[in-house]
């Protein structure tokens, strides 16, 4: 179960520097992304955060949410917001007290220093985006 929690933060993370650097294209690397420091042995063993990690960033590629010009070891290179994963982070869910935008409070709570705050925030925002791509 810890491991769908790390999933909520890894996307939350990712969303949040794609939103910051959009319309620019970046590097999405799931060493600094799970804050698990890289190491020699990575190659043929992984970190289980850095693992878990790597498969959320291609997963938000392979559900439309993002874009990628190729996968790497530890992540993905040339990252950025499709109009779908742009959609996801504009929307303002209307459970939230202040009325912003899922990627400004991303940003928010990043500078803040609260990035656990942004799983249940994301959690939240996929779940409106699947309703209403849905539909």
């Amino acid at each position: 179960m810890s491991d769908n929690i790390d999933l909520l933060r890894y996307a939350a993370e990712t969303f949040r520097r794609l939103y910051e650097a959009f319309p620019c294209r970046i590097g999405l690397d799931a060493h600094v992304i799970s804050g698990v420091a890289e190491s020699e042995d990575d190659f043929l063993n992984m970190p289980r955060g850095v693992d878990i990690c790597r498969e959320c960033i291609w997963w938000l590629e392979q559900a439309g949410f993002i874009w990628f010009s190729d996968k790497v070891q530890a992540g993905a290179i040339q990252a950025v917001l499709t109009p779908k994963g742009l959609e996801v982070l504009k929307l303002v869910p209307s459970s939230l007290e202040a009325q912003t935008s899922v990627g400004d409070t991303l940003v928010s709570l990043a500078k803040g220093g609260s990035v656990e705050a942004g799983k249940g925030l994301i959690s939240l925002a996929l779940t409106e985006a699947f309703k209403l791509f849905s539909s």
